[in-house]
């Protein structure tokens, strides 16, 4: 309020306090203009890391899917040839053992 009204005009240094005050409130507007810079500029950057998270998630769950049917493959191909003796003695001391715990 440059021009005032009121009694309050008689004020001691009125104008420099004017001055003093308006050049705070440039001061103030150029750092909000500054946040306001920084705020969008990590908005952009989170938008982006978003994104990447979305893109590395549909990857890693193309892997795991990759994986399981990888795995699979691999059990029906070993599941189509008979067991070797030796297989199936360790399949049966296992089933002994298994026996045995649940007994005690």
């Amino acid at each position: 309020n440059e021009h005032p009204r009121f009694l309050h005009y008689m004020q001691i240094g009125r104008e420099e306090k004017v001055k003093r005050l308006k050049a705070e409130m440039q001061k103030l507007l150029g750092e909000e203009e500054k946040y306001v810079g920084t705020i969008k500029a990590l908005e952009n950057s989170l938008i982006q890391l978003r994104a990447t998270r979305q893109d590395l998630q549909a990857k890693s769950n193309r892997r795991q899917m990759l994986y399981s049917t990888s795995k699979q493959m691999f059990d029906r191909v070993v599941k189509s040839f008979p067991p070797t003796s030796r297989l199936q003695q360790i399949l049966s001391s296992i089933a002994a053992q298994a026996l045995e715990i649940a007994k005690e």
